[in-house]
Formats: structure tokens, sequence, C-alpha cells
């Protein structure tokens, strides 16, 4: 994992959650995001780790997939799993969970989805299409109307 992740409060917490979910799911988990204040650097003692957990395929409903891959936290990771075809559309329909961790989101684990996903989110910025300010997001009109259609 990478040195800042190391770096971080209940580190420990983190990977020993990781370690068991790719043990337990790894043949559908396509990566795995980690996001929110630890990510950005502006946790406190009380934040816990959240992380996106994208899959190829999922039979489980959204709400019991939130339970199913949470079972393996202590409490201190909140695990947020989404379809690979679930994070397209978000992006598609420039969603701000998926903004947010394309923006500042610390990879964890990757079998190339997320790469692909950075580098559109990437070229959707450059365009002008997205653009950060604050905490929100300003995007561009005609992009919002091509998608109203």
């Amino acid at each position: 994992m990478l040195k800042r992740l190391q770096e971080l409060p209940r580190f420990n917490s983190l990977k020993g959650f990781v370690d068991v979910l790719l043990k337990q799911k790894g043949d559908r988990i396509l990566s795995i995001i980690l996001f929110g204040s630890m990510a950005k650097g502006n946790y406190t003692k009380h934040s816990d780790h959240d992380l996106l957990i994208v899959v190829s395929h999922e039979e489980l409903g959204f709400k019991d997939r939130l339970y199913e891959y949470s079972l393996p936290s202590n409490g201190w990771v909140e695990p947020f799993t989404y379809t690979k075809e679930e994070v397209k559309s978000m992006l598609n329909n420039f969603h701000p969970l998926i903004l947010d961790c394309l923006k500042d989101g610390l990879v964890i684990y990757d079998r190339g989805l997320w790469g692909r996903l950075r580098a559109k989110f990437n070229e959707m910025l450059k365009k002008g299409i997205l653009t950060p300010k604050g905490n929100g997001w300003i995007i561009e009109a005609s992009a919002l109307q091509s998608h109203s259609r």
C-alpha cells in the first residue's frame, strides 16, 4: 500500500480489512479507493476510513452489498460498494461521490478500471466540462442538457 496510507490513524484496521476483503471477494473486486477526510488529509481522531469498492458484478442489491462488504470491518472502515456499471453511470451523470473520489481518492487496489475512469475524468476537467469549486462542482450547462434528453 502507499506509504502515505501507512501514516494514517488506524492503518492496521484499514490494511486488515482490505486483506480480508481481497481474500474473500478478490475475484470480483476491480478497485478499492480511499476517499473522504482520510484521503484529503483533513481527518480527526474520530474519522473512519471511507472506501469506494468497485466490483465487476454482484447479485446482491445495493443495501445488501453495504452489509455484506462491511462484515470484515471493525467499525473504523466504511465501505461503499458499487458495480462497474453503476460507477460508470455515476461518472456519466456527474455524481458528486464519484467526482470527489476521482479528484481526491487514493488508490489502494486497482485492476485497471480506476485508471481508465480517472483518464476520462481528467479529460472532462481539461475540456472544462467539470470544474471543482470549494466542496462542490461546476458542470458545464451543455453537458447537463445532453444528459437530460
